[in-house]
């Protein structure tokens, strides 16, 4: 969303569509934590489908790397906009503390990292699809259906 910005050459417009990004961070990562809540009170979800040793472990290391990610991006994104001496505001309502002081070769940095960070999110959220794809229709495992909130397969 942020990159349509650069469609734009009127500033309240690109201004808006920085709000938008940021705000869509913030509730990234409150959910994230809400989500890591979650994992921990029901540990395992998926305790229906028995997975081979490897394919458990290639699962594990994929979700490890997905919630570091969705962690990291937002941070990286509130530091990044820090560097460049503007605060993130909530909502509008108000603004979040400063956790780092202006420094522009910092903030170009962090804008790489930023960016690397949401490249790589993509492709493992791409990988995530399609190995649950593959579960579905390919090994035919249970894996897709156990994953559902409201299935009686996922809870132990």
């Amino acid at each position: 969303m942020v990159l349509l910005r650069e469609v734009f050459d009127e500033k309240a417009v690109r201004k808006t569509l920085l709000g938008i990004h940021q705000n869509a961070g913030l509730f990234v990562l409150l959910f994230v934590f809400g989500r890591i809540i979650v994992r921990m009170r029901y540990r395992q979800l998926v305790t229906a489908v028995q997975l081979p040793p490897l394919l458990r472990l290639a699962a594990s290391a994929t979700h490890l790397a997905l919630y570091g990610l969705l962690l990291a991006l937002p941070i990286l994104g509130f530091l990044l906009a820090n560097s460049h001496g503007r605060p993130v505001s909530f909502l509008g309502l108000f603004d979040l503390p400063l956790l780092i002081g202006k420094n522009a070769d910092l903030g170009d940095s962090l804008e790489l990292w930023h960016f690397r960070a949401a490249v790589t999110l993509g492709a493992f959220v791409a990988m995530h699809a399609a190995a649950a794809l593959w579960h579905h229709f390919v090994r035919r495992d249970g894996v897709l259906l156990a994953m559902l909130p409201a299935t009686s397969q996922n809870r132990a």
